[in-house]
């Protein structure tokens, strides 16, 4: 296929992943010439970054569960699922408009010729992780499968006094709405739960998957299924430096940063996998191809150093859980027509949703005095609790035709059209907290000196008399955003003589883009709206020279 291909493009098989054994597309791609992963999950290709390329499944387009970007992070897909990787870095028309790196497509597994069955398990570990002491908190009954039992959820009186985008203010004389003082006690007593980042014992990692399909058939038709389900839990933990340098004056370089980071990353994928197909003879195939993939990433990190804006040491702590998932379900045909010049009819349609839930996100620090002892930070940054959603829905049509054209012996000439339609969907939210220093409480130097956090955000010392509970929540935490791309194209493939290959033609795309960006509790106030709605045709020609 690599060699046949129109344009430049790289195609890695099951065969090949399987060799290499790698277990996610990301680790997969970044052994082809010309692509770099970056972040353990998203490529790079030609060095242009991720946003120059996008990703296709089974030739559709598919949704972001990552807020701050609109492509979808390569690590979520595991290779077990997989039939082949095509990465195109020559654009032709066939191909969606969003190109000045490459794209990326993934083929999913289809129907086997035959009945097979297979399980697989794995136990592994990494030096310096599995066995040793790693950073941890007081987590779920469920951490392990990478699901939330609800020890992270927002806590049921703070969700119901907050339900509709109600604000959390207290009530005054000239806001008699808001909540009281009692109330607000109440919801920070409730938030206030675990803090402390403490040594844990880290076990080896494992992985457990299987597969099974087969094919009946009967007479001139044909029915075939075939499922896939994976586990896999990996630890890693990771010890940095980081370094920040500066000119002063002359050409000395002063240190302005100096940090060290531990931390220790958990991370847990679960993958559901279904494929049905009907045939007819070997000329029409109708199928269906479901797909549920969920990446879980369970962080806890120390940082300490100094930095030149602040005249002391300070540790920064941060707890952070993240849900990633995708579901991808799409059905489509394949069909092969010999009464019309063996012409090709192609169709799809996909409809994926992608998620991010990270809740109960805790971030805080402490502050070294002139003797280097450390105390609880009363600075504005000095903790923030985060409750933070997404949801990226995407409908995309496809149809693609091929029509071959005998004009003479050595001469082949195939004529291509297609259409594409995607509708698609955004909708991100955040809600952030913070105790701020309130009473006489949060200023006793000897609660402030505890190295436990939870002893000093205890229920005694929440409320008026210590640290109260407010909202941080910023004008930028929420947005919404769509995008309706409407694209046709022409292309011709013509070779002369099987030495000579040109292939050309034309795309139309009509693309209407819109993010708009509204503060959650001033629903008055105008949001802040951003649009990009523009036609545009976009050539393409490839010429290929078969040597031998």
């Amino acid at each position: 296929e690599q060699k046949n291909n129109a344009g430049v493009s790289n195609v890695l098989g099951t065969e090949q992943i399987a060799r290499s054994g790698d277990s996610d597309v990301a680790s997969a791609l970044k052994r082809v010439s010309g692509l770099t992963l970056v972040e353990g999950k998203y490529v790079f290709i030609r060095g242009l970054g991720e946003r120059y390329s996008n990703t296709l499944v089974n030739g559709s387009l598919v949704p972001s569960p990552d807020p701050t970007r609109r492509v979808v992070p390569l690590d979520l897909f595991p290779t077990s699922i997989l039939d082949s990787l095509l990465v195109s870095k020559a654009y032709l028309p066939s191909l969606p408009g969003e190109f000045a790196g490459g794209t990326v497509e993934l083929r999913t597994r289809g129907v086997p010729e035959d009945f097979f069955f297979t399980f697989s398990g794995k136990i592994g570990g990494t030096e310096g992780t599995t066995f040793s002491k790693g950073l941890g908190y007081e987590g779920g009954g469920h951490d392990s499968l990478g699901i939330d039992d609800g020890t992270r959820a927002q806590p049921d009186s703070l969700a119901q006094a907050t339900a509709g985008d109600t604000i959390l203010t207290a009530q005054t004389r000239f806001n008699p709405n808001g909540f009281s003082q009692e109330e607000i006690e109440k919801f920070g007593e409730d938030l206030s739960q675990t803090w402390d980042i403490t040594q844990k014992n880290i076990g080896p990692d494992g992985r457990a998957e299987a597969s099974i399909g087969d094919l009946f058939t009967f007479g001139d038709f044909g029915f075939g299924y075939m499922a896939a389900a994976r586990w896999n839990e990996e630890w890693n933990n990771q010890n940095e430096i980081r370094r920040a340098y500066a000119t002063s004056g002359g050409d000395d370089l002063v240190l302005t940063k100096d940090f060290n980071v531990d931390r220790t990353l958990h991370v847990v994928d679960l993958t559901g996998y279904l494929a049905l197909e009907a045939r007819y003879q070997d000329n029409h195939k109708i199928y269906v191809k479901l797909m549920a993939i969920r990446q879980t990433t369970d962080e806890a990190r120390i940082e300490g150093g100094f930095t030149d804006s602040e005249s002391y040491d300070i540790n920064r702590y941060l707890l952070k859980w993240e849900e990633n998932q995708l579901l991808n379900n799409q059905v489509g045909g394949e069909h092969l027509f010999p009464v019309l010049n063996d012409l090709e009819f192609n169709w799809s349609y996909t409809n994926s949703t992608a998620s991010r839930d990270a809740p109960n996100e805790r971030h805080y620090r402490y502050d070294a005095d002139k003797n280097g002892a450390y105390s609880f930070s009363r600075r504005a940054d000095s903790n923030q609790t985060i409750f933070a959603t997404l949801e990226d829905k995407s409908e995309n049509w496809r149809f693609d035709i091929k029509l071959p054209v005998n004009i003479h012996q050595d001469v082949e000439l195939a004529l291509l059209t297609g259409f594409m339609n995607q509708s698609r969907t955004r909708d991100s939210k955040i809600r952030r907290y913070n105790f701020s220093p309130f009473g006489p409480n949060a200023q006793n130097a000897e609660i402030l000196g505890q190295s436990s956090l939870e002893n000093i955000l205890s229920p005694e010392n929440v409320g008026t008399n210590g640290f109260q509970l407010r909202e941080a929540t910023r004008s930028t935490d929420n947005y919404q955003a769509s995008q309706d791309l409407l694209a046709v194209y022409g292309q011709i493939d013509l070779m002369f003589y099987e030495t000579i290959r040109l292939n050309g033609g034309l795309r139309w795309e009509d693309n209407d883009q819109v993010v708009e960006t509204f503060e959650l509790f001033t629903p008055s106030k105008d949001p802040i709206r951003t649009q990009l709605k523009k036609s545009d045709l976009l050539p393409a020609i490839t010429g290929t020279w078969i040597i031998s």
